[in-house]
């Protein structure tokens, strides 16, 4: 599974029953106010799969400090994970 595979699937568990994710928190309320744990939880999933990624979770702030908005970073495969042709 690629990437972008886990992401499509993710988000579809995420829309799909976010009304049942109570202990998650904020998720009942997906796409609404869960950047942070949606971003956390994904990062988390990437992170298993078999090509070893690095993931970074981002958090930017409003300019008046009153709200904060989380994301990925860029993922990144392993570097020793590449076949050595491609180095």
């Amino acid at each position: 599974m690629t990437v972008e595979q886990l992401a499509r699937s993710t988000r579809s568990v995420f829309e799909l029953h976010h009304e049942s994710l109570t202990g998650l928190p904020f998720f009942t309320s997906f796409p609404l106010n869960c950047c942070q744990g949606a971003s956390v939880l994904f990062g988390m999933l990437v992170t298993l799969l078999p090509t070893q990624h690095t993931v970074t979770v981002v958090k930017g702030d409003a300019r008046d400090g009153r709200e904060s908005h989380y994301w990925l970073g860029k993922v990144r495969i392993s570097r020793s994970f590449l076949p050595k042709l491609a180095r």
